[in-house]
């Protein structure tokens, strides 16, 4: 699954602003990005997509990209960054300090900007921070609520499994 998030639709180039869920598929050794199966939605290359993410982000230098990837084929991170270094789209992205970030530890939104470092990539599996650091783990910096549920649950002490004390490290 590939997000993009934007400030502003608006500002979304007519090729980018289809892709809002979208898993990653291998084919022919090439990674693909596809709605469920390509099939049903085949976006074309990870690398070709991401090169439009990198056009549009050195055409934007005030904005932020946040990219949420579903590595349904559980490649291995290195698989990923090929695609990220060919787009070039790595000049642009945040490498966090280590794995796993307090709330407190996350840049804001303008030290992102001021450092040109704007897109940050989420992977939901095999990232590995010492061989790929912008792809960050998912699920050790952020949680899912419980899709489509309304209203939303009371979640006094977070999602199940997850203590109180853990809500503090991750972003929702």
């Amino acid at each position: 699954m590939v997000s993009v998030h934007y400030r502003s639709k608006r500002e979304l180039p007519r090729a980018l602003d289809w892709v809002k869920l979208i898993s990653s598929h291998t084919n022919d050794n090439d990674i693909y990005v596809c709605h469920t199966s390509c099939a049903i939605q085949n976006g074309g290359t990870l690398s070709s997509y991401l090169q439009k993410v990198t056009s549009w982000v050195s055409a934007n230098p005030n904005d932020v990209v946040t990219l949420i990837i579903v590595n349904i084929d559980n490649l291995p991170a290195t698989t990923f960054a090929q695609s990220f270094s060919s787009a070039g789209l790595e000049q642009y992205m945040y490498s966090p300090s280590a794995g796993q970030l307090t709330i407190n530890e996350w840049p804001t939104m303008g030290s992102l900007v001021d450092s040109g470092k704007r897109v940050l990539a989420f992977m939901d599996n095999q990232a590995d921070f010492s061989q790929v650091p912008y792809l960050i783990d998912e699920f050790s910096n952020m949680f899912e609520d419980a899709y489509g549920e309304y209203p939303r649950p009371n979640w006094s002490f977070g999602p199940a499994g997850v203590v109180e004390s853990e809500l503090t490290c991750r972003c929702h």
